[in-house]
Order: C-alpha cells, then sequence, then structure tokens
C-alpha cells in the first residue's frame, strides 16, 4: 500500500510538471504583453497555486487599480493552475519571468525567505500588527466580466423581506465539519431549520421574486431556480435582508459579499460574522444569531419587527463597511500602507486543514 501510495504521489507530481511545462509553451512564451513599469509592478514567487481562485482575485484587484502583476515561471504552481487564475494568462499585463524582477510590492510562498511579504494558506491563523487577511470576495467572475461596480441605484422600496440564492447540493452543502470546526450551522441544516417557519417561501420561479409578499423567507436553491450573474446584485438589491448560509468548506462564501455590496443587511451565525475582520456587529451592519437553532427562528422574527429607520440606517452602515473593508481599492490601501511581514490569502480545504 504504501509502495502504490508514493506512485500515485510522484505520478501527480510528475504529471503537474509536465501540465505546467504545457502551459508555459502554450500560454506564455509567446504571448502579448504591454510594456512593464517596474513601479507598477507587483510579483509573485510561488511554488504552489493552493490559493486557486483566490490567487486570481488578488491579482485581479492589483489590475483593477492599474497595477501589473509579474509571476516568476514554476512549474509546479502553472501545472497547479486553474479556471480563475488561468485567466490571467490572457491578460496583456500579466508578465511571467524567468527571474526576479524589481517591483513595488514582492510576494512569495516561501516562509524563511526574508525578501518580500510571505503569502500563507494559514487563513484562519490570528491576525498580528504586521500581517493582513485578504478578506472575502465577490464571485471572480463578477470581477472579470465588471459585474461588480456595476451601478445598482439605491431604492426606497426594498421588500422587507429575506433572500438567499445557492446551492443546496448534499456532499457538499451538508457537511458536519462546519460545525465541528468553526461553531457554525451548514447550509442544509439552516435550510431545513426554516422550511417549517411560516415565513418560508420556496421559490420555483423568478417571477414570484418580484412579485412576492414581504416578511418572507426567499429561498432560491440554484440548481432549480437561477438568477443569471449580471441580474445578481440587482435582485439582491431589491430585499432588505440576506440569509448568510456558509460554504462548503468553510462559513465564507461570495455570496454574503455580494449582498453586502448593495446594502443588503446580512443575517449571519455569530462565529461566522466573528471571522471577519472587523468583525460584523449585531443591529449595526449585521444581524445576528446564535449557534442556536431556535435563536435563528428568534433572530428572523426580530428582522421583521425593525422599523424603516432601524432598516435604512443599518444599509447605510453595511455599504460603508463594504467600501471600507472590500472593494479592491481599499485592500490595497492596507497591503501597501502596513508595514507587513505576513499576507494571509484564503486556500478554503487547504487553510481548514490547518485547524485543530
Amino acid at each position: 500500500m504504501r509502495t502504490n501510495s508514493k506512485m500515485t504521489s510522484f505520478l501527480k507530481k510528475y504529471y503537474r510538471l509536465l501540465r505546467g511545462c504545457y502551459i508555459y509553451l502554450r500560454y506564455i512564451i509567446f504571448r502579448r504583453k504591454n510594456t512593464v513599469h517596474q513601479n507598477k509592478l507587483i510579483f509573485f514567487e510561488l511554488n504552489h497555486n493552493r490559493f486557486e481562485r483566490y490567487f486570481y482575485l488578488l491579482c485581479k484587484f492589483y489590475l483593477l487599480e492599474g497595477y501589473q502583476i509579474g509571476i516568476k515561471v514554476n512549474f509546479n504552481f502553472l501545472g497547479n493552475i486553474e479556471r480563475y487564475s488561468k485567466l490571467l494568462l490572457v491578460d496583456e499585463n500579466v508578465h511571467f519571468f524567468l527571474v526576479n524582477q524589481k517591483s513595488r510590492q514582492f510576494f512569495c510562498t516561501n516562509p524563511t525567505s526574508k525578501k518580500g511579504i510571505f503569502l500563507s494558506d494559514q487563513y484562519f491563523e490570528k491576525s498580528s500588527e504586521d500581517s493582513y487577511h485578504v478578506p472575502m470576495t465577490l464571485h471572480p467572475l463578477m470581477y472579470q466580466d465588471e459585474f461588480w461596480n456595476e451601478i445598482i441605484e439605491s431604492t426606497s422600496s426594498r421588500k422587507k423581506a429575506i433572500f438567499f440564492a445557492g446551492s443546496l447540493e448534499k456532499g457538499h452543502y451538508d457537511r458536519k465539519e462546519l460545525e465541528l470546526k468553526f461553531g457554525v450551522f451548514n447550509r442544509v441544516f439552516l435550510a431545513n431549520s426554516l422550511s417549517t417557519s411560516q415565513h418560508w417561501f420556496k421559490v420555483s420561479n423568478f417571477q414570484e421574486i418580484e412579485n412576492g409578499a414581504e416578511k418572507k423567507i426567499y429561498f432560491l436553491d440554484r440548481n432549480k431556480v437561477n438568477v443569471p450573474m449580471p441580474m445578481l446584485r440587482k435582485t439582491l438589491s431589491k430585499f432588505s435582508f440576506f440569509l448568510a448560509c456558509p460554504g462548503v468548506s468553510m462559513p465564507f462564501s461570495h455570496n454574503i459579499i455580494e449582498a453586502m455590496s448593495v446594502g443588503c443587511i446580512p443575517i449571519i451565525e455569530e462565529n461566522y460574522a466573528n471571522l471577519f475582520n472587523p468583525k460584523l456587529i449585531h443591529l449595526e451592519n449585521a444581524i445576528i444569531f446564535a449557534n442556536d437553532e431556535e435563536n435563528l427562528k428568534e433572530t428572523i422574527e426580530l428582522a421583521f419587527s425593525l422599523d424603516e429607520y432601524q432598516i435604512n440606517k443599518m444599509h447605510n452602515t453595511v455599504n460603508e463597511y463594504y467600501s471600507t473593508h472590500l472593494i479592491p481599492k481599499s485592500v490595497l490601501n492596507n497591503l501597501f500602507e502596513n508595514q507587513l511581514s505576513t499576507c494571509f490569502l484564503n486556500a478554503e480545504a487547504f487553510s481548514v486543514s490547518y485547524m485543530k
């Protein structure tokens, strides 16, 4: 068995290296690129891509703010490149080098390196004065397709109702690890618990969202009813509240950031709210419930009992939190203005695996 395991590990490593060589030859050698400006260059020396989509997102944030990306060629990294990071291969402001370059900022995945900022995948480690956790983001395609900053007109006619759209696929969104590691209910449990509420409304077609009543929980199973990405933020903006259901292996999910980007007030479990930096605050920029099924239902009633003044005030504080901490410019301000030794970047299951 041990021999088979070693052989499998060797073959996987060999495959990654071959794939990395192919990507280098196919996408990098003859690719078109813009002139490099060192004062605008952000350089990465990576020996793995455990970060997957979050590496793409970090790079994309720099690109959106007018910077260029430099990546040192490493076949193991290229062999691990996934569909979102692959988008960097066709961006004319992303450059690949065989040697390190002088740059505005330098990141590496070697913890013993004395150069630049250590890019750590231990995302759930506590912060220190010289570290920064890159926050959760919208879905990668929201930035790639430029939906993230599309102007959504604020409306005074938001429905006093709760919205959620996402998958309920079993085997993914019903994992017990979320409660064991983070002390939060998984997505399927939340849906099952609230499905007995008088407020529950399981959406079967998109028209029901437009014409539905207030004081309802509009729950869209995306495997049955989908909101197209170009319409998602506009749809969210029509609701006062968003049920912050967790992701697969960790509480964080892009859906809560999409909701907050249009001022939708998250209804969120306490241990999930505490993972934000800074933490979300009850009745200021979130409505927070405990890891208790009865308290969840009481919190739904609390949300529906709030008056228009309280709700509008919270919409404003959610918008302020989003613009202060979650937009690309705010993230880069933190990365540039602080003297950092470590930058924690999400690696989902890899990050969770470090937790005891």
